[in-house]
């Protein structure tokens, strides 16, 4: 099965599952797609971008549909194989954009978005789609986006390692250094609703984690929790806040990071992300269990472990500047250990259905190194909180709050 793997694919965890009964492969070329016995195009969150570099695959799709061989095309997909796409209304990019011309209807694109149903005969049609004439088919439009998991579940996890380690800090990083020293007093005017927003966005994100089926959504939401807890911290204006803000921001870089790397590693084993899917892995695969355990402890803040100085100096620091807030935060470091354990229990405990390679070679290199991280930052936070106490004294100072 060859996979289209166009710049703004969609829906691709969806094949996760088939890779126990199919050999599926994402094809970036037209050579890639070849030899294949289906064909899919998966849905497209701009169709319109992706028609330039979907068409050097015409002939491709045209040698599939003579061989008689299926090709599945997905909503967005499906659009690209239209006659055209109208979109006058600029929902997605504003123009006609020819379409492949493959299948015989033109797409209008509407800001306003309906569930409408349709029953419609078919008729008309001729070349490969003759057979179809006289079908009754059904047709309806539900439109759906999330922006945050997309982002983490159709990238791969060594990709989603950095941005969670980069990426994710830089909003809360570039308030503590530019935003509050530069506008102390409009900071000081907003403080209170920038509190609120942290600890809601660390609630939220936890409880939006404890929901996930696959770990990628499950790690995208955990750190959007992480995040707000350490923004609590730089909101809250004190010394022991930002620099327990501070310490989160690398300490989560640490174990999520190598939460995602884990978990690529397991999905070269199994194809699949979905927890749950495959449970008792830790009969096969101790290390590699001891290894999700050493992470997930970390992130849910257990003392001795690289999560518990950070967590603890945020939380402090918020509880000087509003108790109630700081109680409504510490319900996401609560949550965490619910949702990353509830985790960790269904895929690595209860009995086995699935054996899986261990640990090996280099990765065993990656699990020490880890998990040596997380005991000195855990045991030995005082030897990385020296270079950080002056950034967070100065701070406390602006806003008035220092000596």
């Amino acid at each position: 099965m060859a996979i289209l793997r166009y710049p703004h694919a969609a829906n691709l965890d969806e094949f996760w599952a088939l890779g126990e009964v199919a050999r599926p492969r994402y094809a970036r070329t037209p050579e890639d797609a070849e030899g294949a016995d289906l064909l899919v195009l998966p849905g497209s969150r701009l169709p319109a971008r992706d028609l330039p570099w979907l068409r050097a695959f015409l002939p491709v799709i045209r040698r599939y549909l003579e061989a008689g061989k299926p090709v599945l095309a997905i909503c967005g997909g499906a659009e690209m194989l239209s006659e055209a796409l109208v979109d006058e209304e600029g929902v997605e990019e504003r123009g006609v954009f020819p379409g492949l011309g493959l299948l015989p209807f033109r797409v209008q694109m509407r800001r306003e978005k309906t569930v409408l149903r349709r029953r419609v005969r078919l008729g008309g049609l001729s070349g490969p789609w003759e057979g179809l004439n006289g079908l009754l088919v059904e047709g309806y439009e539900i439109h759906h986006g999330e922006g945050l998991p997309l982002f983490h579940q159709e990238n791969h996890p060594s990709g989603l390692a950095d941005a969670l380690g980069t990426l994710y800090k830089v909003g809360v990083f570039a308030f503590f250094r530019f935003a509050i020293p530069l506008a102390p007093e409009g900071f000081a005017e907003v403080q209170g609703l920038l509190l609120f927003l942290a600890a809601i966005s660390a609630l939220y994100g936890a409880w939006l984690a404890f929901a996930a089926r696959d770990f990628k959504t499950l790690l995208a939401y955990a750190g959007l929790a992480h995040m707000g807890v350490a923004a609590l911290g730089v909101f809250s204006g004190t010394e022991e806040g930002a620099l327990g803000g501070l310490y989160l921001l690398a300490a989560s870089g640490v174990y999520t990071g190598g939460l995602f790397l884990l978990f690529g590693r397991l999905y070269e084993r199994t194809h699949t992300l979905e927890i749950g899917r495959y449970r008792g892995l830790a009969q096969s695969a101790p290390g590699m269990a001891a290894l999700a355990l050493f992470l997930f402890l970390a992130m849910v803040g257990l003392p001795g472990l690289s999560g518990f100085p950070g967590e603890f100096l945020t939380l402090l620091g918020a509880y000087k500047a509003s108790p109630w807030l700081a109680a409504l935060a510490f319900l996401s470091v609560i949550a965490s250990a619910a949702y990353a354990l509830t985790a960790f229990q269904k895929t690595f405990w209860e009995e086995e259905n699935r054996s899986v390679e261990d640990l090996k070679g280099t990765e065993w290199g990656f699990a020490a190194l880890s998990v040596l991280t997380l005991v000195l930052m855990g045991v030995f936070p005082g030897f990385f909180l020296r270079g950080l106490k002056p950034l967070a004294e100065a701070l406390a100072r602006i806003l008035g709050g220092g000596a």
